[in-house]
């Protein structure tokens, strides 16, 4: 890797950011509107030639076709629902990559239930436009410009459980170059466990997340102090802006996470930049550049070997960088052999 990258990317961030908002304790902005950007180049694999490609647009419909922009399907659930409802999850018969191309917008208080995968396939998610110059699509999960609404209490937005059904862990799906804010939780990936079991020989891989900008995620922006289950008595709180449960080699790269952070205090202290657990290994989070981040990079029950490294850090964090934890009463171990090197702060 370049170590200069994460210094570049600042550079090019500023610009494109326009110096970036500062944290405030009361925003439940949106956040700025932000540029596509060109991918790095051989980090994602490419697609075949053959790929099925579909469109997505705030101004689609789900009886379109999605196989051209002024034709486009109204949200990426709706494309999983085709793919399902034509090829079934394990997209028997499909015999060639997806790409999704998710159009320059504002997508409103949508979630995502990914369930279509196939260890041979790959799937690419991303913002696109034919327009250069054009913004990235942002994805908004609460509406409301107040703190007083409940209704956007807990939301992830890209949901993906993989379903033990397959001898082979590869999953290979890759989120690129979208906007997402004001989500209690932005994206979470991790596998199928039946009661309290865990098969650690089923795993998602292959993954990657690459050009996004994560913005205001948590409970900053919901004052709802209803306490939840999770919680246990006390006002609900954001576990993570990722959480890979059960994630193995797979990739976080050169991404934006800004004003992000639980608003009550032992939240705060259980909040993560990315959660690693049930043997989340030999993952990369690399060249991020993390502006009012109160979160940590988290490890649990032997997630060994992970890089976190070239991250550019501006004003974020609460206890430390890097945190781990298990419970060896049921069986977890503690993590082991990350490398943690060359972040720069400012």
């Amino acid at each position: 890797s370049d170590p200069a990258e994460a210094l570049d990317e600042d550079e090019a961030m500023r610009s494109t950011y326009g110096g970036g908002a500062g944290f405030a304790a009361t925003d439940y902005r949106e956040g700025p509107a932000v540029r596509l950007q060109a991918e790095r180049p051989g980090l994602i694999p490419k697609l075949g030639s053959d790929r099925l490609i579909y469109y997505v647009s705030p101004q689609g419909a789900k009886q379109n076709a999605g196989d051209a922009p002024g034709d486009a399907l109204p949200s990426i659930q709706a494309v999983n629902n085709r793919l399902q409802n034509a090829y079934g999850e394990d997209l028997k018969g499909l015999g060639r990559d997806v790409e999704v191309r998710v159009l320059p917008g504002r997508y409103r208080k949508q979630q995502v239930n990914w369930t279509v995968y196939n260890p041979k396939l790959k799937i690419k998610i991303t913002g696109w436009s034919a327009t250069p110059g054009d913004n990235k699509p942002a994805f908004i999960g609460c509406m409301a410009t107040r703190d007083s609404d409940p209704a956007c209490a807990i939301k992830t937005w890209f949901n993906f459980r993989r379903k033990p059904r397959a001898p082979n862990n590869k999953t290979n799906i890759y989120l690129v170059n979208m906007k997402v804010t004001k989500y209690h939780r932005a994206v979470s990936m991790d596998v199928y466990v039946q009661g309290k079991k865990i098969d650690y020989a089923v795993y998602q891989a292959g993954n990657i997340i690459h050009r996004m900008f994560f913005y205001n995620i948590g409970t900053l922006f919901n004052k709802n102090t209803q306490p939840t289950a999770f919680s246990k008595g006390y006002p609900p709180w954001s576990p993570a802006i990722i959480a890979w449960q059960g994630v193995r080699s797979s990739v976080v790269r050169g991404n934006r996470f800004e004003n992000c952070k639980n608003r009550w205090k032992r939240g705060t202290s259980f909040f993560h930049l990315i959660y690693l657990s049930n043997r989340a290994s030999r993952n990369r989070v690399v060249h991020n550049t993390i502006k009012n981040v109160y979160a940590d990079f988290h490890t649990r029950d032997r997630s060994d070997g992970n890089v976190f490294a070239h991250n550019r850090i501006v004003n974020s964090f609460y206890y430390a960088l890097v945190t781990d934890w298990n419970r060896t009463s049921v069986g977890e171990a503690d993590s082991c052999g990350s490398i943690i090197g060359d972040n720069v702060w400012k």
